[in-house]
């Protein structure tokens, strides 16, 4: 996370475990194509 941090100051770590925690979730879902 220190090199998220310091490309981007203004982040807090909170706002990094929430990307995380929303890119586990969106992994989790399945998405099939319409035939």
């Amino acid at each position: 996370h220190e090199e998220i941090l310091k490309a981007y100051p203004y982040l807090e770590p909170d706002d990094i475990r929430a990307a995380l925690s929303y890119a586990a979730w969106r992994t989790e879902e399945v998405e099939l194509p319409l035939p």
